[in-house]
């Protein structure tokens, strides 16, 4: 993760609208650019077996949507960002655009690199909580953990876990987590 540093030291949100498409991805908080280079294997390994459990749980039960990166959640004021998965229940359709997601999902997902590992765990947990996201996961790929945070009094609290992960968000949804890091690995 680097702050792109050719541009206006802080940009609106219309500004980082107009910004080419040049196969990076980017993210606005508080009016600060960040870019972003493609992902891993193993993320995107991970991210997909996500994907499909997330999907089995909430679309295919009708309870909402399930969507990954890129795609964009605008936050109010001069913030925008793309987290690694997104739930949208029925109950904040209203938030789906097609372009993005206008609002806080119920439940946003991130998957830690070595590059944006404090930049996920602080300044994008930071602007979540913020913005009244009910739970945030965050997937560990070295330490092959998964914590739940769940927003209390505005602040995310880890959720304690036995060797699975449960949503308070999404109903009945478990994640085995060394079942999961085994089913994303490759043998090469």
């Amino acid at each position: 993760m680097t702050a792109v540093a050719t541009l206006p030291a802080r940009l609106t949100y219309d500004e980082y609208r107009t910004l080419p498409d040049d196969g990076r991805r980017y993210e606005l908080i508080e009016g600060e650019l960040f870019g972003f280079a493609g992902p891993s294997l193993s993320h995107q390994l991970l991210s997909g077996e996500l994907y499909a459990l997330f999907r089995n749980a909430v679309t295919l039960k009708n309870l909402g949507w399930v969507l990954a990166a890129p795609f964009e959640v605008k936050f109010p004021g001069d913030n925008a960002a793309q987290p690694d998965l997104m739930v949208v229940l029925r109950d904040r359709a209203h938030i789906l655009t097609e372009t993005g997601i206008d609002g806080p999902p119920n439940l946003l997902l991130e998957i830690l690199s070595p590059s944006t590992r404090a930049y996920d765990l602080t300044t994008k947990a930071a602007l979540y909580a913020r913005n009244d996201v009910s739970e945030y996961w965050v997937v560990d790929t070295v330490t092959e953990a998964i914590t739940v945070h769940e927003l209390r009094n505005g602040r995310y609290v880890p959720v304690s876990s036995d060797g699975v992960v449960r949503s308070q968000v999404v109903p009945d949804f478990v994640v085995d987590v060394r079942a999961l890091f085994a089913a994303a690995r490759i043998s090469l």
